[in-house]
């Protein structure tokens, strides 16, 4: 996400929503010819395999079909630029909401963070009211902006995140070496008196058998 923010930043100015039409169906349709040529060497399948070989030259007949289709109706899936990226913005405000909410539990993040959850509201509605050819370089800025502000923020958490849960993991792994060091103690005492009382049962056996000797 970092790295698309940032490409779109370093970018908008030259970028178009009639060039990311163009540039996306260009990709589906070279991705379909792979795949067939893939598909094609490959040779005829059985069972479970041929079931994976049809959906995939299905899929990749599907993919060409799409990349065309976007190429002859290029205004159509123009307007429709708009509304993935403002769909895109508005998922990433969502996920933040449900981290913030639920996901990082029994971790408390700080409440601050739900500035970016705000943010990317306001600017999925500001972009799905955008009209594509004329605000172009409006999409694309706010675009990049959404998409480097999630992938820092996303970042940001999971440092949070991580450093908590350290320490919880820390404080348990502590108590349990202690335990093991209590018990490990007593049976160490417990090894070096069950020779001594062994060596006590033995030495009256030898007292006994000397004084044999010497009545003889």
């Amino acid at each position: 996400m970092v790295a698309a923010g940032v490409l779109i930043l370093l970018t908008y100015k030259s970028i178009t929503t009639s060039g990311v039409v163009t540039v996306t169906a260009i990709v589906f349709i070279v991705a379909s010819l792979m795949n067939v040529a893939v598909f094609a060497g490959s040779g005829k399948k059985s069972g479970s395999n041929a079931m994976g070989h049809a959906f995939g030259w299905i899929s990749s007949a599907a993919a060409f079909v799409l990349g065309v289709t976007m190429l002859i109706f290029k205004p159509k899936f123009m307007e429709l630029i708009t509304f993935i990226f403002g769909v895109v913005i508005l998922f990433g405000a969502l996920f933040q909401i449900f981290l913030l909410v639920f996901g990082s539990r029994p971790t408390r993040l700080p409440n601050w963070l739900f500035i970016t959850p705000i943010l990317l509201v306001a600017a999925a509605v500001y972009v799905f009211f955008q009209t594509p050819a004329l605000n172009d370089n409006s999409i694309m800025l706010v675009t990049g902006v959404c998409l480097l502000l999630f992938g820092v923020t996303t970042f940001v958490e999971s440092m949070m995140i991580g450093r908590v849960n350290h320490k919880q993991l820390k404080s348990v792994k502590e108590p349990s070496i202690d335990s093991e060091t209590v018990k490990t103690e007593p049976e160490a005492e417990k090894a070096v008196a069950v020779p001594a009382a062994g060596a006590a049962e033995e030495a009256p056996a030898d007292r006994t058998g000397n004084d044999g000797v010497r009545e003889e």
